[in-house]
């Protein structure tokens, strides 16, 4: 009976660098994780996040949202047993709305945008409803208190499908 050696050093090596590639992997993910608050973009309108209007001031009077982008975060902290929702589990950092309304004097319909910048917002603003899994954002209802400035608005966010 014949037995053949081979050098298996450099197949060793090539198996460490895999494992140290997935295990880089996973920290850089558990990296981003641990921030505690995770960034999202959505669309709105179409297929995307739906956003309802109330108490719209004068120049935006029975306003219809056609389309936008809206960026969000959630706050999720690891637990031993799980995950933890934060106190304002989620929260608009800024979004972009093109609205439809009629022009005063015509009564066609006129597209305008409001464009929010990051940093205009506080958490006290929002209010979240949690459905089920995925927590993806379904709706935006925004109470804009008779006022076209965004710091006195106030926000309710519908997380999860409510089926």
């Amino acid at each position: 009976m014949e037995f053949l050696t081979a050098n298996i050093s450099d197949l060793l090596i090539i198996k460490k660098s895999n494992s140290d590639k997935y295990r880089m992997r996973t920290i850089k993910l558990y990296e981003n994780f641990g921030q505690e608050r995770i960034a999202f973009a959505d669309k709105i309108g179409g297929s995307g996040t739906q956003v309802d209007l109330y108490e719209e001031p004068m120049d935006m009077k029975f306003a219809s949202v056609r389309s936008g982008v809206v960026n969000w975060d959630m706050e999720l902290a690891p637990r031993k047993w799980g995950l933890d929702l934060g106190a304002t589990p989620a929260a608009i950092t800024s979004m972009r709305l093109e609205y439809e309304v009629d022009d005063e004097e015509t009564g066609d319909p006129i597209e305008k945008e409001i464009e929010i910048p990051e940093g205009t917002f506080s958490h006290e603003q929002f209010e979240t409803e949690i459905n089920s899994f995925p927590l993806n954002l379904e709706a935006i209802e925004i109470n804009m208190r008779h006022t076209s400035d965004p710091r006195f608005w106030k926000f309710k966010l519908y997380l999860g499908k409510t089926e």
